[in-house]
């Protein structure tokens, strides 16, 4: 027993992993600078983020320095069982040697009494040597079969530990070995392996998604009808707004809460998302075609959500579309991602979902950002968003007449040209965008001009292309909501120019 298994220690396990590891590493160190010179012609041709391009050096020099750590290891093994041998054959030596000598015995007495402790006391040494060698032989060849983070779950296994468990508890049944000791490491094992388990279960959980929580007072009788209604409402947002929306889920209002008995407050997590009214929605939704809805929770549920959802669309959730898109259209991406960063695709969406806008599909505005000159110059930035809008308006403008069209006969409105001056003359851009220097007085009466009637047919706002974005800012938050387009927007999607009702000042 003891020469087969040191045999198979030396000359098959350490030897062969030994030759394995040299070669690996021979081979990681010598193709490291191509595989490097690889990595950086892929992140100049923006192929790969440098996200991703970090990623892969740190990646590529710990295999490399795997490899050569392992080299050195597997000499270590394979130098254990050599030591391991010599150590054997000393106390063989030496306990014949005492046994004849020292204790008077024959040589036959003293190799069958010294040699059956000496090899009894190596078997035990070479046992845990061997099962050190295999461990570092299998991590050697199925190290390129696993990879990154699942490397570690692999060799963390419950079969990794039962194996081993169950070859413990077929030696212990061999007569002479150290029955004791190889049952009790073989249960530890087994429990270690079931503790490791039960782990991998509760890790394997699903993960609480996100959810919006909408606080407010409610009929508890109604809760499943309104539950109901709240996901048909996050339906109809997403489908309307082109993003994912977190489940809406309804909650009582908190305690100590400042909300009336009519208010509803809705919550990301500790996030406010925003606060509104129990207000039943009268007039258009242009883009979600939630009119003739009853219930004034949802309807106010979902005049709050509309108006947040920009918060709602983040900037890793536009990176993961980013390169999603790269693996599929990795020169489209290459070509916009020399113009843009990922900060102004951001920006670019939230424009269109505060607007109540369907975001394009992540192709035809990257196909916009890398065609469009405009998106070449930087001092142009802040107006980008309004610049997408038009190079992707056969997007979006049909589609929103049409969802007017449907909810009654619309009203156009067009401010003159001394309106759309004196709103202009008190715009400001700021670091927070655009903002309007109106008291709430005058906010107040041009709202009530434009939005008149609107709670009996939908109303749309036709303005200049470079009066558009204060007017939008204007009508941010208005009841009903009022859409706002430009003339430009119009003529790029080949709809006719409506005849408007002038809106002056007063």
């Amino acid at each position: 027993m003891f020469a087969v298994i040191t045999a198979i220690q030396y000359l098959v396990i350490a030897r062969g992993a030994e030759r394995v590891a040299e070669v690996a590493a021979r081979f990681a160190l010598d193709g490291m600078p191509g595989q490097q010179a690889a990595i950086d012609a892929d992140l100049r041709a923006s192929t790969i983020s440098p996200r991703e391009a970090q990623a892969r050096r740190a990646a590529l020099s710990e295999r490399s320095e795997f490899f050569a750590r392992m080299d050195g290891v597997m000499r270590w093994v394979k130098g254990d069982a050599v030591v391991g041998l010599l150590i054997t054959a000393i106390n063989l030596i030496g306990g014949v040697a005492v046994g004849a000598l020292r204790a008077g015995r024959g040589v036959g007495e003293s190799l069958s009494v010294y040699g059956t402790l000496a090899i009894g006391d190596g078997l035990l040494a070479q046992l845990p040597a061997l099962l050190i060698a295999l461990a570092a032989a299998l991590l050697v060849a199925r190290v390129d079969q696993v990879g990154g983070q699942h490397t570690r779950a692999t060799w963390l296994e419950p079969a990794m530990l039962l194996v081993p468990a169950l070859l413990l508890a077929l030696l212990a049944g061999v007569p002479g070995m150290p029955g004791l000791a190889f049952v009790t490491t073989a249960v530890g094992l087994v429990a270690v392996a079931l503790w490791i388990s039960a782990r991998t279960l509760d890790g394997k959980q699903p993960a609480g998604e996100p959810e919006i929580r909408v606080h407010t007072n409610f009929n508890e009788a109604a809760r499943a009808s309104i539950t109901h209604d709240l996901a048909e409402l996050r339906n109809r947002c997403e489908a309307a707004l082109a993003i994912t929306i977190p489940r809406l889920v309804l909650s009582p209002t908190r305690p100590r809460s400042a909300l009336q008995p009519n208010e509803l407050e809705l919550r990301l997590g500790e996030r406010v998302l925003g606060r509104g009214r129990h207000a039943k929605l009268c007039g258009p939704s242009a883009s979600a075609g939630s009119a003739g809805r009853d219930d004034a929770l949802v309807l106010g549920c979902f005049q709050v959500l509309m108006d947040s959802a920009a918060r709602l669309v983040t900037l890793q959730a536009i990176e993961a579309e980013l390169e999603t898109a790269r693996r599929r259209q990795p020169t489209l991406i290459r070509q916009a991602m020399r113009v843009v960063e990922p900060v102004d695709v951001l920006t670019i969406v939230r424009a269109f979902v505060r607007e109540r806008i369907p975001v394009p599909s992540t192709d035809a505005l990257l196909q916009a950002l890398a065609e469009e000159r405009v998106f070449h110059d930087p001092a142009e930035r802040r107006h980008w968003p309004e610049h997408a809008r038009e190079a992707l308006a056969d997007h979006w403008v049909r589609d929103l007449c049409d969802g007017a069209a449907q909810l009654g006969d619309p009203r156009w409105r067009r401010p003159t040209v001394d309106l759309e001056d004196a709103i202009l003359a008190r715009a400001k851009h700021g670091t927070r965008g655009l903002s309007l220097g109106l008291s709430e007085a005058e906010r107040g009466r041009v709202v009530a001009r434009i939005c008149a009637g609107a709670s009996e047919r939908p109303v749309l706002l036709l303005c200049s292309s470079h009066a558009r974005p204060a007017f939008a800012c204007l009508l941010a938050g208005a009841r009903p909501y009022v859409p706002v387009m430009s003339v430009g927007e119009l003529a790029l999607a080949g709809v006719a120019t409506p005849v408007c009702a002038a809106v002056d000042v007063d």
